[in-house]
């Protein structure tokens, strides 16, 4: 079991192989290196990953978090594959079936990243580079989301920067396409967010 010590505290397993989880500290299993990355839930000490492959190729998991923070940028910049929770539309989310606290707890910064915030972090931390990742959009709600809004709203902040990258909503409830990397120039070595200068947070208020 590889968790943050929060995450084992609250889990009723008790694996004899444990490895604690340590944010932004990477551990290596077999050929592929696991990097935790802190975000902003409601959870106990929960985490984002990013994985290195084999082949140098990289791919970030950032699903359950109610705001953006500039430290998870540099693993989304390095990610040839990006997948991101795109939760809830801001307006069926108000409209919808959920009581006001319940939709008080999505929208807040430790809840869930709206469509319109998701896009807003993509643009805001890959309109600089000159990588071309390809983006899934996550964790789309049932009833407060739909995929082709979702794609739509995110595909649009993209383009008010000419961005225009492979964006898919992956289903709930059943397999996507797989991704096969395409990765065939020189690997970038990968600089840990300890060598980077030290930024502020961003946050998106949802």
């Amino acid at each position: 079991m590889f968790a943050t010590a929060g995450t084992s505290q609250r889990s009723v397993a008790n694996h004899p192989n444990k490895v604690t989880a340590r944010a932004f500290q990477p551990e290596k299993f077999g050929a592929i290196t696991v990097w935790p990355l802190r975000v902003m839930h409601d959870a106990a000490e929960p985490t984002g990953f990013m994985l290195e492959l084999p082949d140098g190729s990289r791919t970030t998991l950032l699903t359950d978090l109610g705001s953006f923070t500039e430290e998870l940028m540099p693993y989304l910049q390095a990610s040839d594959l990006i997948i991101l929770e795109s939760n809830y539309d801001e307006h069926m989310l108000l409209t919808g079936p959920y009581p006001r606290y319940l939709q008080e707890r999505v929208r807040s910064n430790k809840g869930h990243l709206a469509n319109s915030d998701s896009g807003t972090a993509l643009v805001q931390t890959l309109a600089k580079d000159n990588r071309n990742p390809v983006i899934r959009l996550a964790h789309v709600s049932e009833h407060n989301n739909m995929h082709p809004l979702a794609e739509q709203t995110v595909r649009e902040k993209l383009a008010t920067e000419d961005m225009r990258f492979d964006v898919r909503a992956l289903p709930r409830t059943k397999p996507f396409a797989p991704w096969f990397s395409t990765r065939s120039e020189a690997v970038i070595a990968f600089a840990p967010v300890e060598t980077l200068p030290r930024r502020g947070q961003l946050t998106l208020d949802l």
